[in-house]
Order: C-alpha cells, then sequence, then structure tokens
C-alpha cells in the first residue's frame, strides 16, 4: 500500500486527529490548494525526499506480524509471494501477476498428481475392483497405471 496516492495523506490525517469527513474533505481541499496554487515550490522538492517519504509510509503501514504467517503457508504460496515481488520490481505487475498464476496453476497441479491413490479391492476372474483416491486428471495419469 505504499505507492498508493492517498495513504500518505490519509495516514498524516489520521495521526493528527482527524476522525471526521470535514477532516477528510480539509485534508482534499488542502492538498488540491497546494498542488495548483504552490506548484512551483512543490517542484524544488527532491526526487529522493518524496522516494523516503513514500519508503518511511511502506515502512510504517507494513503489518510487520504477517511475515509470521509464510512459515505456516503452503511452500509454493510462499515462493509465489516471493516470486511475486521481485518480478513486479524487476518488470511490472501485470507480467508478476501472469507468472505467479502460472506457477501457482503449476504448483497445483503438482500437489494434486502426488495425493492419488489406488487401492485394488476385488478380483474375480478377469475383473478387478480399483478405489480411486485423488483428482483424475493429466497429472496424475501416471499414478493409475498398473
Amino acid at each position: 500500500q505504499g505507492g498508493c496516492a492517498l495513504i500518505a495523506q490519509s495516514l498524516l490525517n489520521v495521526g493528527s486527529g482527524g476522525r471526521s469527513r470535514v477532516s477528510g474533505f480539509v485534508m482534499g481541499v488542502t492538498l488540491g490548494l497546494s498542488v495548483f496554487c504552490l506548484a512551483p515550490i512543490m517542484a524544488e522538492i527532491p526526487v529522493a525526499a518524496l522516494v523516503g517519504l513514500i519508503t518511511l509510509i511502506a515502512l510504517n503501514t507494513f503489518a510487520w506480524s504477517s511475515i509470521t504467517l509464510v512459515l505456516r503457508i503452503n511452500f509454493i504460496d510462499a515462493i509465489v509471494v516471493v516470486l511475486v515481488t521481485v518480478v513486479t520490481v524487476w518488470q511490472d505487475l501485470c507480467v508478476a501477476v501472469v507468472i505467479g498464476t502460472i506457477i501457482n496453476a503449476l504448483g497445483f497441479a503438482w500437489t494434486a498428481a502426488t495425493q492419488v491413490k489406488v487401492e485394488s479391492d476385488l478380483e474375480t476372474g478377469d475383473k478387478r475392483v480399483f478405489h480411486l483416491k485423488g483428482p483424475l486428471f493429466f497429472g496424475s495419469a501416471m499414478n493409475y497405471k498398473m
């Protein structure tokens, strides 16, 4: 959320004690006036200062307790979270989402294919009864061969 356009202003508003709709309105009007009326002055603000501000906002809005959730989720899901984060920084969000979706689909297919159980129950002459447990799809087809 650190890169969202109004997170910084909303956090500043709430942190300063603003709780009503009036405070949100005043914040918006003040922001609009500062952009339109003070544009030449605001143009002099160094980009590094804005990057520092956005970094501070990201650090303050991040739920640090969520890092412990990585230890409790599926390994493939943890890999997808890290991979999407890295690809988003390296490429862009659209590419990262496509790669994350592909990796997650492959991970699901692998997990589903390894959860297959085949049990042979009854044999009479040329007939056999099989009990199949698990998903039946192309990824698990090799597990059903006998």
